[in-house]
Parts: structure tokens; C-alpha cells; sequence
């Protein structure tokens, strides 16, 4: 449940700067994460998208979304933690817990 506290807190600090390509290329990267950790066939793989759910943490931190980005996002995060519980991941503890506040700007 630590993939999803850590993907979810992060993801939802995510987004608009500026234009709202912005936040929809974020939420297209975050649901390319969900889809590669549900593809893994084991743990190690699993370990894997957990380090990379990581590196988008870091780079999703501190960022604003509108409202639909961010139930994109959510949906993202639910199914990758899903998919990370059941393959096992180890990884999945060690990634950032951190639930930034949720910045949320406008519709999109």
C-alpha cells in the first residue's frame, strides 16, 4: 500500500504550469508507470516500477492540476498499487511517502 500512498500523495501535487499540456502529459506518464508495474510478471520487475514511481515523484513534487488530471491520476495510482501488492513488491516500501498538499487549479 506504500506504492500508493507515495504515487498518490505525489501524483496529486502534480500539473498545470502554464498549459494544460502540462498536466495531461503528466497524467499520461503516470498512467504508463500503472501500465508497466501491471505488465511485470514478478517481483523484481515490480521492484523496478517502484523505483521508477520514485524518480516521477520527484519530478511531479510541487506541480498544480486541474480536476480531471488529477481523477486520471488517481485511477493511475490505484491500479499500479493494486499491481504492485499483488506482485509483491519490496521496493514498494521504500518509495517516497510523502503526500504533498494537493494543488488543485481549474477543470482540466
Amino acid at each position: 500500500m506504500k506504492i500508493a500512498g507515495a504515487l498518490a500523495g505525489v501524483i496529486l501535487a502534480v500539473g498545470l504550469t502554464g498549459c494544460a499540456n502540462a498536466g495531461s502529459e503528466m497524467a499520461t506518464e503516470a498512467e504508463a508507470i500503472s501500465k508497466k508495474m501491471c505488465a511485470c510478471a514478478d517481483q523484481a520487475c515490480a521492484d523496478g516500477v517502484a523505483k521508477e514511481v520514485n524518480d516521477w515523484n520527484t519530478k511531479a513534487k510541487g506541480k498544480k492540476m486541474g480536476k480531471k488530471t488529477i481523477a486520471r491520476i488517481k485511477e493511475a495510482e490505484k491500479a499500479a498499487a493494486k499491481c504492485g501488492e499483488e506482485k509483491g513488491s519490496t521496493e514498494a516500501a521504500k518509495v517516497d511517502d510523502v503526500a504533498p498538499e494537493i494543488v488543485e487549479e481549474g477543470e482540466e
